[in-house]
């Protein structure tokens, strides 16, 4: 399942190498809150090559995960984006 979220503005493309893994991640201008939304490598790579820098805005298709356990959701990972101009 997925979810689009739209005018996000951002706060920072990171990535950070921990015991010899990389992770990517998409830092959200949220106030004091900042959400992080997992990227991929792919991902990081393309939002390089867009030339998204602090303060863009981007659209977002995220990856859902469902517990039936809960019967809630939770964002996974980004799956697209587009910069809004």
């Amino acid at each position: 399942m997925q979810a689009h979220v739209q005018g996000i503005v951002v706060s920072e493309v990171k990535e950070v190498e921990f015991e010899g893994k990389h992770y990517y991640s998409l830092i959200q201008d949220g106030g004091l809150a900042k959400p992080k939304w997992k990227i991929s490598r792919e991902m990081f790579h393309g939002l390089m090559a867009e030339n998204v820098v602090p303060g863009d805005k981007l659209n977002l298709v995220v990856n859902l995960n469902y517990y039936p356990k809960t019967n809630g959701f939770n964002f996974a990972d980004v799956a697209a984006f587009k910069k809004v101009k």
